[in-house]
């Protein structure tokens, strides 16, 4: 079983996720579709059984005490919070605090 935060099909979503996530953690690499999750289970002879996704609220502040994230860092993703599309803060469901939520996917897969 692997749970996961999965990157949103539209490219606009997707690139706004990235981009905070590697604000908030220098670390991060990249959150990956629930397909691309498939096809590397898949790849390492897994066979996906089940697969749910669901909307994961996130507080900000915790969000970003976690990982530490340097003010100026944190200034930066309230911006892109505040300058985002009206359409983008309804996916991400974006509070005036800067909690929002997240795309998690639950795989279960077997050999």
């Amino acid at each position: 079983m692997m749970v996961d935060v999965i990157s949103p099909a539209n490219p606009l979503y997707d690139s706004f996720l990235q981009t905070i996530e590697i604000l908030r953690d220098t670390s991060h690499v990249r959150d990956y579709s629930a397909s691309q999750w498939q096809t590397m289970l898949g790849y390492a002879g897994l066979q996906v059984q089940s697969m749910q996704t669901h909307k994961l609220p996130l507080d900000f502040a915790s969000w970003i005490t976690r990982m530490r994230t340097p003010e100026h860092f944190v200034a930066s993703i309230r911006a892109l919070q505040q300058g985002s599309s009206q359409d983008l803060k309804n996916y991400f469901d974006i509070q005036e605090d800067g909690s929002f939520t997240l795309d998690v996917v639950t795989l279960i897969a077997s050999v």
